[in-house]
């Protein structure tokens, strides 16, 4: 996201390795105007320590915890890694055209 500062670091601390935590809300700029999103859904790397971010973005009207729970799933729990963050962040409701004229739904565009 353009003007993005959603990569800043984790302020939870997870209980166990691969824990996703949350809390974490900032804002980035969509357009011209800034929007709040969600970056409340992260699974720590395995040591403590990350030298690298993936950013996993859902589909339209998911969210960034559902489609974290949707991978654990998948992968058996397994999707962690040993310096690696995962951030799975949500996008804030706006206008979505495929929905009709008063259509608003979780997606990152139109």
């Amino acid at each position: 996201l353009r003007g993005s500062s959603f990569l800043r670091g984790g302020g939870c601390a997870p209980r166990r390795q691969g824990a996703v935590c949350s809390s974490e809300v900032t804002t980035a700029m969509s357009g011209a105007s800034p929007r709040a999103v969600d970056v409340s859904a992260v699974i720590k790397p395995s040591s403590g320590m990350h030298d690298s971010t993936i950013i996993f973005l859902h589909g339209s009207g998911d969210s960034g915890q559902g489609v974290s729970e949707w991978v654990q799933g998948v992968m058996g729990g397994g999707f962690v890694f040993d310096k690696t963050r995962i951030v799975f962040p949500t996008a804030p409701m706006r206008k979505y055209s495929l929905l009709g004229p008063h259509g608003v739904q979780r997606v990152w565009f139109d």
